[in-house]
């Protein structure tokens, strides 16, 4: 697969690190009034703890099905209808707490 962008229809093509769409999460991001960034959390890491916790805040993730649709191809729905708001679906490396941004790829789209 490679980076492209969205069709008209919603499909994208993925980083050839995916393998499996089990390996997506979808997660609400989040943004701050006034702030036209939006930010997803992939590493928390800090004095009071041992190691770096890798993935996403539980509180944002959304769940979703997996539907095949062709030969290496899924079709992903939500579990439920998703709220107003910026989501994307997050592949992290185990290396994204290292900082390389080029570790973590990401698709974002907005549901109105």
């Amino acid at each position: 697969m490679y980076n492209g962008e969205a069709t008209e229809d919603g499909s994208f093509a993925w980083d050839t690190r995916l393998h499996s769409p089990h390996q997506l999460e979808l997660v609400k991001m989040e943004s701050h009034s006034g702030d036209s960034e939006r930010r997803v959390r992939v590493a928390t890491e800090g004095y009071s703890l041992k190691k770096p916790i890798l993935g996403t805040d539980p509180k944002m993730r959304r769940t979703f099905e997996v539907e095949p649709a062709g030969h290496g191809i899924f079709r992903l729905r939500p579990d439920r209808d998703l709220d107003r708001g910026e989501y994307c679906f997050v592949l992290a490396s185990p290396s994204a707490v290292s900082g390389a941004e080029e570790d973590i790829v990401l698709f974002d789209f907005s549901v109105e």
